[in-house]
């Protein structure tokens, strides 16, 4: 297929991008008249209906499209729900012009901008000579959408739909039901031309439908109303022996709202975590002395928070130690050879892909992808130059215009992360459920049909987290309107498409490269950390202690291991000295390990295959754990 057929895509980010743009600027909602939003539901619904009409003889009935042979009938109604791909534009459009920017979310932008892709090369290479199952899938999403605007015409004309609660169970029983005409397909025409590509291009978009749903739905039904964010909470944070009062500074804390978790009720002193993650920054020393400082006498139970903090401490001195050392510069050499390295991996990937082999380049793609993320991380922690403009510029390459991912984005989540590693509260990286969980907490927001098999699910999972975190991505980029980051982006999947003139390789290509992407990158930041204690800011830990208790190291002294995994398996070490270059993470081993004898602090050193076996370990115990917790509470 014509790589023209990507037209669609390219259309709507244009589109919706110049759109925010000029809403934005404008800066107030512009109203549609009533009467064109009932035309829009009322038509949508008819023409959804109509094509479902046509569809329904040749594949709802007894068949399901097997076994009848194709027709122009079929091919026309395939055809038009098509086209009904380019008029769902105006729902993103008329959200974009109200201002209704919490409901531009990334389900709705990953679906609009790619589904016409799909159905464009479905209509325009399916081939002829098969039935008309292709059919199947059109008309079980005509009739959704048909019921779904037909939902907002009534709302609109104020008549209360009685089955709007069915609506979401709907759509996500059309994704697993397409999911098994598809697979039922594969296996009755595995030997004909496009018996295999074709449904299993359906199966992994409904898997990533199927996904973002339940992520939703689940966001929906269990969102907590937090009366504390009426009243502004009174916040004192201690740094370098000053209490500072950040009631009003934590609702606009460039780093977010974690800042309210570092009150001295709960960590005595947030020194340590503010020099890990602004040291070098003079936006948060200028900050910093703009804040209220509040009288120090301390009043406090907790002899730990009237300790004074005007000598160095244990942690602070060894800190110090390394940057007389110089171990906190460096190490560029070593770092630009790596990038090099890396890049020309991506670029041969590229290369594969244009010379016809996607399998292949896949591999080399999938693999240089998950490279470029362990670059693109240490740059974002500023550990390559240390100068936020050199280095942010290096995550943008290699995250943004490499990967097509988003460095803002990414820095948003994963310093949150180490502000407070293993905290089920505030740590995105364990939001897992409802699919799978390790913890004894979280486990109980996943459904009990899985339990007994989350432990198989782990990879399969992460074989599709790429793509389906990837709407959240461009859903952030575009809420903060980071025109720049969303350029460069848009300008990674136009870069991919100048080696391909296929459609069918260019979906080969992305998807080993997502899925490899995603199992190597999920693996490598896992290992460290899920197997590991959930540590809550009540538990009242300094930050070191913290870090030290929540991850572990493995394949330490292994230069390949460092490698393989972008230093990551010296976990701790990077969690200590973020901003330190990691190929110099080695050099402090010995005094990692000192610093926990002396404190009686844990320092836990495993083999990747104890650290793989307990992460899926974990996740099988834990299930079952707390399946036989629910059929005995089910039986008392």
């Amino acid at each position: 297929m014509d790589m023209s057929h990507t037209f669609i895509f390219w259309v709507y980010v244009g589109i919706m991008s110049c759109t925010s743009i000029i809403s934005t600027s404008v800066n107030r909602p512009i109203e549609i008249p009533k009467p064109i939003m009932l035309v829009y539901n009322l038509f949508n619904s008819i023409a959804n209906m109509y094509i479902v009409v046509g569809l329904a003889p040749y594949v709802w009935n007894r068949t399901l499209g097997f076994g009848i042979e194709d027709n122009e009938i079929v091919r026309h109604m395939v055809y038009l729900h098509y086209l009904t791909k380019y008029l769902d534009f105006f729902d993103t459009f008329f959200m974009i012009l109200r201002h209704k920017w919490k409901q531009v979310h990334l389900l709705q932008l990953y679906h609009h901008s790619t589904i016409g892709i799909i159905w464009k090369w479905v209509y325009t290479e399916f081939p002829t000579t098969i039935d008309v199952t292709y059919g199947f899938g059109a008309a079980a999403n005509s009739f959704i959408h048909s019921l779904m605007y037909l939902h907002y015409f009534l709302a609109a004309i104020g008549i209360n739909n009685p089955f709007k609660k069915y609506l979401t169970g709907m759509q996500m029983g059309q994704f697993m039901i397409c999911i098994v005409h598809a697979a039922v397909y594969a296996y009755v025409n595995m030997d004909l031309p496009g018996g295999v590509i074709f449904p299993a291009v359906q199966i992994f978009y409904m898997c990533s439908m199927l996904s973002l749903f339940g992520y939703f739905v689940y966001k929906k039904t269990n969102k907590r109303i937090d009366s504390s964010k009426s009243n502004i909470k009174s916040t004192i944070i201690r740094i370098s022996g000053t209490n500072y009062d950040v009631s009003e500074f934590q609702k606009n804390h460039p780093g977010g709202n974690i800042i309210s978790k570092y009150d001295i009720s709960n960590v005595p002193d947030a020194t340590d975590a503010f020099n890990n993650f602004h040291t070098g920054s003079n936006r948060a020393m200028t900050l910093l002395r703009t804040l209220p400082i509040v009288d120090d006498t301390c009043e406090s139970t907790d002899e730990r928070t009237c300790e004074s903090t005007d000598e160095p401490t244990d942690f602070q001195q060894m800190i110090n130690s390394w940057k007389d050392r110089g171990l906190y510069s460096g190490g560029r050499l070593e770092f630009s050879v790596w990038a090099i390295a890396v890049a020309m991996g991506v670029f041969g990937g590229l290369h594969l892909l244009g010379q016809g082999h996607p399998i292949i380049g896949g591999i080399v793609i999938g693999f240089s992808w998950g490279q470029c993320g362990f670059i693109q991380h240490h740059a974002g922690h500023l550990a390559f130059s240390g100068n936020p403009r050199i280095d942010f510029l290096i995550q943008s390459l290699y995250e943004s215009f490499a990967k097509g991912g988003s460095g803002r984005w990414w820095r948003n989540r994963h310093n949150k992360h180490h502000a407070m590693p293993n905290s089920i509260e505030h740590d995105g990286d364990l939001r897992t459920t409802p699919f799978f969980a390790w913890d004894d907490v979280l486990i109980k927001k996943v459904p009990t049909v899985l339990l007994r098999i989350q432990h198989l699910l782990f990879i399969p999972m992460l074989a599709i987290y790429v793509p389906v975190l990837a709407t959240s991505v461009f859903g952030f980029v575009i809420r903060r309107r980071y025109w720049d980051e969303l350029g460069l982006m848009v300008m990674h999947f136009w870069m991919v498409s100048q080696f391909c003139t296929n459609i069918q390789s260019l979906l080969i290509f992305y998807f080993i490269g997502y899925s490899i992407q995603g199992i190597y990158l999920g693996c490598m930041f896992g290992l460290s950390h899920y197997t590991m204690p959930r540590i809550e800011t009540s538990d009242n830990h300094d930050w070191a202690s913290w870090q030290y208790m929540t991850t572990c190291n493995w394949g330490v002294g292994s230069r390949f291991a460092e490698y393989f995994s972008g230093f990551l398996n010296l976990q701790i070490e990077h969690h200590i000295a973020t901003k330190m270059p990691p190929e110099n993470y080695n050099l402090i081993v010995d005094d990692m390990r000192s610093y926990a004898k002396r404190n009686k602090l844990p320092y836990m050193e495993i083999s990747f295959c104890q650290a793989m076996c307990d992460m899926i370990g974990g996740l099988r115990t834990t299930g079952r754990r707390e399946y036989a917790r629910r059929i005995s509470n089910k039986n008392v």
